[in-house]
């Protein structure tokens, strides 16, 4: 596992970081145009579980690829203290992924991504992620956990929850569901849900 600087993330990862994400932002549209497939994650609290783990590695070894990234977004990291928010790991050290969980100090919006822009997985201070990639990396998920694509209406549950008991903004569930399916299937799961 190689901590890198903001500099050298720049240079080396970010490219590849905005193949899948135009923003750091899981509430505001975060995927990029080109994106194939798209899945909302329900429940991510902050890391990968290991079966999600399990899949994704899988599927990055299926495309060839050596590594991936992973980086803090926002969160209280004090990188003039020392404190780490990126880094590189290669599929031989992808198990040391599982210690850096110590490091996500909530909140932590966070995202891990194909060293070659074609997967990735942005996890928000609200234990929701986002997963994105090419369709083929996609389905291997898809295998690993088939019930993936259902996630959504938990996801959904809670805001509505959210809205109700805590009378939480929910102004921007449509962009995001729109920006993750379409503005059709938005729409429909807004009113499935009572949220619009």
């Amino acid at each position: 596992m190689r901590e890198l600087t903001q500099v050298q993330f720049n240079k080396t990862a970010l490219p590849a970081l905005r193949n899948i994400f135009k923003s750091d932002n899981p509430y505001i549209e975060p995927f990029g145009l080109n994106v194939e497939a798209r899945l909302v994650i329900h429940e991510y609290w902050y890391t990968m579980r290991p079966l999600m783990f399990k899949a994704v590695i899988t599927a990055a070894k299926q495309h060839n690829e050596t590594g991936f990234y992973v980086s803090i977004l926002n969160s209280y990291i004090d990188e003039e203290a020392g404190q780490p928010a990126r880094w590189f790991l290669s599929l031989e050290e992808a198990p040391e992924y599982f210690q850096l969980d110590k490091l996500f100090i909530p909140p932590a919006h966070n995202v891990v991504f194909s060293e070659a822009g074609r997967w990735g997985i942005m996890g928000s201070d609200e234990h929701f992620g986002l997963l994105g990639g090419t369709a083929d990396f996609v389905n291997i998920i898809r295998k690993y956990i088939p019930k993936i694509d259902n996630q959504v209406n938990g996801f959904l549950k809670e805001w509505k929850r959210n809205k109700t008991h805590y009378n939480s903004d929910i102004s921007w569930l449509p962009g995001l569901l729109s920006n993750v399916y379409n503005s059709e299937t938005a729409e429909k799961l807004l009113l499935r849900y009572h949220l619009k």
